[in-house]
């Protein structure tokens, strides 16, 4: 068997089983938390029971992070994009990973799964790595194993190009066996994705309506560059009470912060209603549906209770990634502007409004697009370059302008 021929073995493999990974993690995330708070608590119909839930569930979170000899408190990771350290190359390792990951989910974390599916997703690419005894194809191995992930999670091939970026952004070339084995783990995942779950492949998208017209390419330029300010109190946010939440974590039992931990999510979540829980993605979907009997403050009131619901789920070591959460908020504040200002109804503002917070979690308006372009109808992608342009004149706007959030001390 030639080296080519195994490398591109390894990447079908790598493929299948991020596909397979991502698909049971979203039944033990989705279903679970879903049959947790609502089935069994019936939170849903009995709203003040997600305060204990929160409460003990929380409890319940730090008790397994402990069992498995980690910190509660963890510094918050923003930016999905961001360089890691060496990554773990065991199965063990990845098992953890994901078990913490789903038991902060379960505990109602206002988070997506995509943070420790990822750092899965690079384990087990550092455990090829250290399998095959090939230090030389670590890097290109964890990227393989990353694009598979974000194909399966976003369920759309766009996404397979984000490790050849990063190779290009790296090295100022594309290896043709970096270019052959990004393609072939992409196309095994998403093959598997499409077996497993014709009907919904990967996490979820944005709820917009494919019918575009001038005004939306407006309202996506404008509201984008106005949701830049939501995503520079996301992150600003999240570091601000990260420090807040590191002094409470060292300084009293962790039973006791814990329980203070939960008792806000579940404060949050009582005030702003179910569409604000979890990760957003099957709340995105019920504002949407839910908008035209919402009033022009309570649409603002969701934006703000599902921004702090995130920044505090960040700060107080809940594991989990803002990609839908930002979906959420993005939605939200374009229902919201378009709302206010009858002009800038329809699918641009909401485009835009997701557009603003993703520019920031990503770091990158290429990324941003990549991302968003995933999650919409082909017919919508010029609508979201407005979008993706909007917001970065408002990100380089909010950066002259306003001071950048520094931590507390």
């Amino acid at each position: 068997m030639t080296k080519t021929v195994k490398l591109a073995l390894i990447a079908l493999v790598i493929g299948v089983v991020n596909a397979v990974m991502f698909k049971l993690f979203e039944l033990v995330a989705t279903n679970g938390t879903n049959w947790l708070w609502n089935d069994l608590f019936h939170s849903d119909t009995n709203r003040w029971l997600v305060i204990p839930l929160a409460v003990g569930l929380g409890i319940l979170f730090s008790a397994v992070i402990r069992g498995f000899g980690e910190k509660r408190w963890v510094k918050p990771k923003t930016d999905l994009m961001a360089e890691e350290g060496e990554q773990p190359h065991t199965l063990e390792a990845m098992g953890v990973i994901l078990a913490i990951g789903a038991a902060s989910l379960l505990a109602g974390a206002s988070l997506g799964p995509e943070m420790p599916l990822t750092g899965a997703s690079m384990a087990l690419g550092a455990w090829v790595t250290y399998r095959l005894k090939k230090k030389e194809l670590g890097q290109l191995l964890i990227l393989v194993s990353f694009g598979a992930l974000m194909v399966s999670f976003f369920g759309s091939l766009l996404v397979g190009l984000l490790p050849l970026l990063v190779i290009y952004k790296k090295t100022k070339k594309l290896p043709g066996m970096a270019v052959l084995m990004v393609t072939i783990a992409s196309l095994a995942a998403y093959g598997v994705i499409q077996l497993i779950d014709h009907a919904n492949p990967g996490y979820g998208t944005i709820p917009a309506v494919p019918a575009e017209h001038f005004q939306d390419y407006v309202a996506a330029a404008v509201v984008g560059l106005l949701a830049a300010g939501v995503a520079f109190l996301l992150k600003g946010g999240i570091q601000r009470f990260a420090g807040l939440t590191k002094r409470l974590d060292g300084k009293v039992h962790w039973l006791v912060s814990a329980g203070v931990f939960g008792l806000v999510l579940g404060i949050i979540y009582l005030l702003g209603g179910s569409t604000v829980e979890f990760s957003g993605s099957i709340g995105t979907h019920l504002l949407v549906q839910n908008a035209p009997t919402y009033g022009l403050w309570t649409l603002l009131g969701l934006v703000v209770a599902k921004l702090f619901a995130t920044v505090w789920s960040m700060a107080s070591g809940y594991r989990g990634g803002m990609v839908f959460p930002s979906v959420y908020m993005g939605v939200a504040l374009g229902l919201f502007l378009g709302t206010a200002i009858s002009a800038l109804a329809g699918s641009g503002a909401m485009i835009g409004g997701v557009a603003g917070v993703f520019g920031a979690i990503t770091g990158s308006p290429v990324v941003a697009f990549l991302f968003i372009a995933s999650l919409l109808p082909l017919k919508l992608l010029g609508v979201a370059v407005a979008a993706i342009l909007g917001a970065a004149v408002g990100e380089r706007l909010v950066g002259n302008f306003l001071p950048k959030p520094q931590p507390a001390k």
